[in-house]
């Protein structure tokens, strides 16, 4: 009986033992080290605020512009309601310099947004994958106290402190992350959180019989696991974390990624992180809702030399710009001040301006100030827009009817000179009289000619004929200011002058369209033309 319960003991104890040799040892199933699923997440949650990043740099970019557009628009408003004094010159300066500030920013744009856009698809691309990794482990063993990510205390599930250390699902608003750069997750050479300490073997030895995921599958077709080996290219997250081991997981070292790299891991990690820093180098712009701030930066940009050259230049057309140049620096003085200390006053005399066209009824005015809409400041410049050119085609039509009555009046003037001669030989050495035989007034046979007139290239004016001088032709007779302005002595303190000196005339009255046309409006014209008495002749 003894010897029976002797051999059964040790047939029990043989099959215990058989039974042992062949299961796998439990002992083996390894967890995540604590040091490394958290350098993962850690290099997770830097690679997404690229996309708060990004956004932020951009809107920034948007809102100068926004800015710029809108201290534009003021100045020329306020240089539209001042069009009849001469302090519109400094505002036309500040829109001119405005307009080249948002040429730079556009075109900065356009280098930018693909960078800021290539950015966002690499680093959260790399982002997700390492994530949805780390998640999927963290749920794999869930059953019998199992746990696949061990905690800092080895020996404790980790899964609790996923969020924390980076891994989470994206928000559904992922551009009001945190976009802080840290330093200690990513520099210059590559992808500090994961190199070193943080890489290499990721099983955490000190705990056993927690995580049977990374098992090896001996025959994938009828035995459960993965399939490790040199074949499993991807791994985990593209390969950062291989699959090659059974058992031992392996994060690769990402902390130099400037150089040559090996592996389609590398390679991704490498794209990714020349991104990320690419988009790190783009530089936001500093917003101000302050009027006087943004001046400010325009009169201190490195366009307002050009800037002031290029207004001078429109309204001097007869000053060579070599010249403008020299002076420029005395001439910036003059306007903004040595040290641009006239900015405040030349911001509080744009902001008190009162304009026309932003109100439902477009003559009330209001205050600059008060208009902060850029649709409103343009709706204002529409209004002026409108009204100068209407004006502007009423006095170009008054212009042309002075032409041709001043043509009218020299050739009715031309006409009575010729008939004034008598003799056929005196008549025909006249470069505009023809002697007509078959006249019927026989005392009035030398008539005007207007195609000998043409042919001879006589501009026919009251100063060429024999009539009776008139006001008109001791003035259009002069070549000189000096002789033109002699016209005047004797006259008494208030009377209207005989003559007035035009610098630059036509030969016509569409001169005084030309003298004051300037950068932004023929306006000026127009108000100029307000004050032209036909009394005043010009030389």
């Amino acid at each position: 009986m003894d010897r029976r319960r002797s051999t059964k003991l040790r047939l029990v104890v043989l099959f215990s033992v058989l039974i042992a040799a062949l299961t796998p040892a439990s002992a083996t199933h390894y967890p995540l080290k604590a040091t490394h699923w958290k350098a993962q997440c850690k290099l997770v949650k830097e690679l997404r605020k690229s996309t708060a990043a990004a956004s932020s740099k951009m809107v920034s970019k948007a809102g100068k512009w926004e800015q710029l557009e809108k201290a534009k628009l003021k100045a020329v408003l306020h240089a539209f309601a001042h069009i009849d004094k001469d302090n519109s010159t400094v505002p036309l300066i500040l829109a001119t310099c405005a307009a080249k500030m948002q040429a730079q920013l556009v075109a900065g744009l356009k280098v930018d947004w693909p960078k800021a856009a290539n950015a966002i698809a690499h680093t959260n691309d790399l982002a997700g994958a390492i994530n949805s990794a780390i998640l999927s482990i963290s749920t794999a063993a869930t059953s019998n106290s199992g746990f696949c990510l061990d905690s800092d205390t080895p020996g404790s599930d980790g899964k609790a402190g996923l969020e924390s250390a980076g891994c989470n699902e994206l928000p559904a608003n992922a551009t009001r992350l945190d976009q802080t750069p840290d330093s200690t997750a990513i520099d210059a050479s590559g992808f500090k959180a994961v190199t070193g300490a943080t890489a290499g073997d990721m099983k955490e030895a000190r705990t056993t019989s927690k995580c049977g995921v990374f098992e090896t599958a001996a025959n994938p077709t009828s035995s459960a696991g993965i399939n490790f080996g040199a074949s499993n290219t991807y791994g985990l997250a593209y390969g950062l974390i291989k699959l090659t081991t059974p058992r031992s997981p392996t994060a690769e070292d990402l902390g130099a990624l400037t150089g040559n790299v090996v592996g389609k891991a590398k390679t991704l990690a490498k794209h990714a992180h020349s991104a990320y820093l690419q988009l790190q180098a783009i530089e936001g712009e500093q917003q101000t809702g302050n009027l006087l701030r943004i001046y400010e930066s325009i009169a201190g940009s490195s366009f307002i030399d050009t800037c002031i050259a290029d207004v001078l230049a429109e309204q001097q057309p007869e000053t060579d710009r070599a010249t403008i140049k020299s002076e420029l620096k005395r001439t910036k003085a003059t306007y903004f001040g040595q040290n641009n200390d006239k900015i405040t006053e030349i911001t509080a005399k744009i902001e008190e301006t009162q304009v026309l066209g932003t109100q439902r009824k477009a003559v009330d005015k209001r205050k600059l100030s008060q208009v902060t809409e850029i649709s409103e400041l343009q709706q204002a410049l529409t209004f002026y827009t409108q009204i100068i050119g209407s004006t502007l085609a009423s006095k170009n039509s008054l212009i042309e009817k002075l032409n041709e009555a001043a043509k009218t009046k020299d050739v009715k003037s031309a006409a009575d000179a010729c008939s004034k001669i008598k003799d056929k030989s005196d008549c025909d050495k006249k470069s505009f009289c023809t002697y007509n035989e078959s006249a019927e007034e026989a005392d009035k046979k030398c008539e005007f000619n207007e195609e000998k007139a043409k042919a001879n290239h006589v501009p026919v004016t009251q100063s060429q004929t024999a009539g009776t001088t008139t006001a008109s032709d001791r003035c259009t007779r002069h070549k000189d200011k000096a002789n033109c302005e002699k016209e005047n002595e004797g006259q008494k303190h208030g009377e209207k002058a005989n003559c007035g000196w035009i610098e630059d005339k036509g030969k016509d009255y569409s001169f005084f369209i030309n003298k004051k046309l300037a950068l932004t409006t023929a306006a000026f014209m127009v108000l100029f033309l307000f004050d032209f008495s036909p009394s005043t002749f010009p030389c």
